[in-house]
């Protein structure tokens, strides 16, 4: 009997816990878009019912399914993700897009840019893509962060434009940088113990948890980073939005801005001073 797709994602909504995760799962088993896992298209590849029985198996609860198929996406981007990195979210495609836009607006061609704590390499895959003439060093304390980002610079053949370090923010770097861009750590403990068990079981905590207040390494990537600009440059950072107003008390000017749920989310600091 051949089982189509419509009734393997009916399967699968008895194993998760909400109909996104399910269509997610079928989704990437499919290699489909989202309607078209509503149709009554059959699915002759004996491989992909393997496939799923055996990725079935292996799901514990509420973890996140884009560590149980192994790939993100991110922007134009399928990524291979697992536990050892976060998995990229669209809050931090806002980050590239409103960093661009900036960018554009104050005539900054970047030619060299700093990726501190990529994980999965999402960030630097996205800006070598929009910026080919650029030279990227990508770094992050964690090997196995950088295992993970080195999978996908190499699937997508950019290991000459993108450069992996291991460092502790900018430690060992003597290269000053058109533009310096972070998705850091910036949860503090009490946020930690609230997150979702999907997040708090599953993905690193040394990509999450930002110190003291969550503000720590923040705190340092900005003080640290004028060392590290051109004369022309822009730091761009995800933040906490609780963070806003801690920012606004430095004695340094910072731009800030909303997220898609109206909250703030980003730091940019323009830098046409040096």
């Amino acid at each position: 009997m051949i089982i189509t797709a419509r009734q393997l994602l009916k399967q699968a909504e008895s194993y998760f816990n909400n109909r996104s995760d399910a269509e997610y799962f079928i989704q990437s088993l499919l290699q489909k878009p989202r309607y078209l896992i509503y149709q009554d298209i059959p699915i002759n590849k004996p491989e992909i019912l393997t496939r799923y029985h055996q990725l079935i198996k292996r799901y514990k609860p509420h973890m996140p399914i884009a560590y149980l198929v192994k790939k993100a996406y991110f922007m134009n981007f399928e990524l291979y993700v697992d536990g050892r990195v976060l998995i990229p979210r669209p809050e931090t495609e806002l980050l590239i897009e409103q960093t661009t836009d900036l960018l554009s607006q104050y005539q900054i061609k970047p030619k060299t840019i700093l990726d501190l704590g990529t994980g999965s390499g999402n960030i630097a895959i996205a800006l070598a893509k929009i910026y080919p003439q650029s030279k990227i060093i990508a770094t992050d304390i964690s090997e196995d962060a950088l295992a993970v980002s080195e999978i996908n610079i190499k699937k997508y053949h950019l290991s000459q434009q993108i450069r992996l370090i291991k460092s502790n923010l900018f430690s060992g770097l003597n290269t000053k940088f058109d533009l310096i861009i972070s998705n850091p750590p910036y949860l503090d403990n009490k946020e930690i113990e609230s997150l979702p068990y999907s997040v708090k079981n599953y993905e690193p905590m040394i990509a999450l948890n930002g110190g003291s207040g969550g503000f720590e390494i923040i705190k340092q990537i900005i003080k640290q980073a004028p060392n590290y600009l051109t004369a022309k440059s822009l730091l761009a950072l995800e933040i906490n939005p609780q963070h806003g107003e801690l920012l606004n008390k430095l004695s340094i000017p910072i731009v800030l801005a909303n997220d898609y749920n109206h909250l703030i989310r980003y730091a940019f600091i323009i830098n046409t001073y040096n």
